[in-house]
């Protein structure tokens, strides 16, 4: 662009100066080593304009065969890119429309000269996977790991196929291998939360559910009754274990969680399961008395039979929930377990009353006929039979 204006500027000037440079008779004499030369100055003028010009074009020309050789010699292979480039973007399209056969051909023949390699390995791998070709799907997955082995769509891709074939070993294998950066990745994070729920490692489980909500993947209810569902199936998993280590377990949770009705019922259930329900009772009935829920008359339910007279007694003086069917239930359960069987008819009743069901009335009938009362029993047979055809 500066060449243009300069040489614009030099027909300007020519065009203002040049008719009086023609009117007045000035030259120009020219002496070289003995050689000498005389002529006009505008004729010299004109001289070095082509001089200058025939300068350009030899440049021109001198330069431009000098990268002649640089720019044929790779001529076939530009071209083979050219097709490749081509090709990865038919094969792209051909798996949009379906056809899946032709997408995966496509994308393998020309993956050699393909300026983005992984979009046709991608292409390959999910055509492959689309047949129900596994042996190809994975030595295509195999070949681009190869060439790009720090790629975590890569890694995702074959964990993910490991976990919808449920070979959750292999899985667990797999992530084992990844540095952790890679392993908390959210293209992998819900992959492996998914195989450590299978090998029920609910630390880590939570631990990876504090990630998912810290990069936004989680609302904060969301993040909240995951990681409560991971310390409830934590405290489960040691069912078979010593009651020391089911405390140093319970205790080692954090206390927002820790106090959550169902992680204190499972809690609550597994130190029953070792006659020392004297430790959660004061609890448990503390509890109960500010919210009836079901997971706390699940664990009155598993009451031992030597506190069951103590623990009735404190169920029936929380009058506010005698109007619950489910609560008159728990104390039905009581009252049989100690074999009141006269005080278990009259909770019944009340029971059936609010809400009658063929459970109750068939319960009903069982304390009848322990009573001696045989016509009622069979009547209240007869109206359980009843509710279950009618449903």
């Amino acid at each position: 662009m500066i060449r243009v204006l300069i040489f614009l500027l030099i027909i300007a000037s020519g065009i203002l100066i040049g008719p009086s440079l023609m009117g007045h008779d000035t030259y120009v004499l020219v002496a070289v080593n003995g050689w000498t030369m005389e002529t006009s100055l505008v004729v010299m003028v004109m001289m070095i304009i082509v001089f200058y010009a025939a300068l350009q074009i030899a440049e021109w020309a001198l330069v431009n065969t000098i990268a002649m050789w640089g720019r044929t010699r790779h001529w076939f292979g530009w071209r083979k890119e050219r097709i490749a480039q081509q090709k990865t973007i038919d094969g792209v399209l051909e798996f949009a429309a379906g056809h899946f056969s032709q997408a995966e051909q496509l994308s393998v023949n020309h993956v050699k000269y393909s300026k983005e390699p992984l979009l046709n390995y991608f292409t390959a791998i999910n055509a492959a996977a689309t047949q129900g070709k596994v042996e190809q799907r994975d030595e295509y997955l195999t070949q681009a790991l190869e060439f790009a082995p720090e790629n975590t769509a890569l890694i995702a891709t074959k964990l993910r196929y490991l976990v919808e074939e449920k070979d959750f070993e292999s899985a667990q294998k797999w992530l084992e291998q990844q540095p952790d950066k890679v392993a908390q990745h959210d293209d992998l994070l819900p992959l492996n939360i998914q195989v450590r729920e299978h090998f029920q490692q609910w630390t880590q489980v939570a631990q990876l559910n504090d990630i998912l909500f810290k990069h936004k993947r989680l609302t904060a209810p969301e993040h909240q009754e995951r990681v409560r569902h991971c310390y409830v199936q934590q405290l489960a998993a040691l069912a078979d274990s010593d009651l020391e280590t089911i405390n140093q377990s319970y205790k080692s949770i954090p206390r927002k969680y820790r106090n959550h009705i169902d992680i204190f019922c499972q809690y609550a259930k597994l130190v029953i399961k070792f006659d020392q329900a004297a430790l959660i009772e004061k609890e448990l009935f503390k509890r109960l008395s500010k919210e009836l829920s079901a997971g706390l008359l699940g664990v009155v339910e598993q009451c031992p039979t030597q506190l069951a007279t103590a623990w009735c007694e404190r169920l029936e003086k929380l009058d506010a929930y005698q109007s619950d069917s489910a609560f008159i239930d728990v104390i039905v359960r009581l009252k049989i377990m100690q074999r009141q069987w006269k005080n278990a008819k009259e909770w019944l009743q009340q029971a059936i009353q609010i809400d009658p069901s063929a459970h109750r009335y068939q319960q009903l009938a069982q304390v009848q006929q322990e009573l001696g009362e045989s016509s009622g029993a069979l009547d209240s047979f007869n109206k359980a039979l009843n509710y279950r055809q009618a449903k």
